[in-house]
């Protein structure tokens, strides 16, 4: 976004000052936006890695009771099949959330950053508009006052209540995945 020198907007009258100083808020809002927005963006890709490193961990352990059974106990014992399919399930499932809720919150954090950023670039053209004219009204004065108060109202609500709330599907599967365990060790020792 192309911004005007400062030299030009700044002037001497009250008004013109107290609008000044909101301008210079909001394009530090904005550079705010868009570190948070990398930030988020970061910690969003680590919490990735970590969820894909469990499932390959469930995975792991799959193959490795496949491999411990063996063909002889798969085919004689349902138990153990049960088990297993159950380790798969939970894998499979575990993996397709995993990629469908990255993907979910990404688009979200993506829409929500890119909603606020536009109307907070809007708010700044109006006050480089008003710093801009040679004689600015009293109503354009308060005009521009109460947009900025509204627009940091709803930046607040929007930021504090946009989040994603924690998912209870990952503690179902888990809950799949040691259900699973529960069975494979019922059938190795009974």
């Amino acid at each position: 976004m192309k911004h005007f020198p400062e030299a030009l907007l700044e002037k001497e009258s009250p008004q013109h000052q107290v609008v000044f100083a909101m301008y210079r808020n909001l394009k530090e809002l904005v550079d705010f936006l868009d570190k948070d927005y990398q930030k988020q963006s970061r910690a969003l890709s680590h919490e990735f890695r970590g969820h894909i490193l469990q499932i390959s961990s469930f995975g792991a352990v799959t193959i490795g009771a496949t491999a411990a059974l063996g063909q002889n106990l798969l085919a004689s014992d349902s138990l153990a099949r049960i088990a297993l399919f159950l380790l798969s399930c939970s894998v499979v499932w575990g993996l397709f959330h995993v990629l469908h809720s990255t993907e979910r919150s990404a688009i979200i954090q993506e829409q929500q950053y890119l909603r606020i950023r536009s109307r907070i670039e809007q708010l700044v053209r109006e006050h480089e508009k008003y710093l801009l004219n040679p004689n600015p009204s009293q109503e354009d004065f308060q005009q521009v006052s109460r947009a900025t108060e509204e627009e940091l109202v709803e930046n607040k609500k929007e930021m504090t209540g946009g989040r994603l709330v924690p998912d209870p599907t990952a503690r179902q599967i888990f809950a799949l995945f040691a259900l699973g365990i529960g069975v494979l060790l019922a059938a190795v020792l009974f």
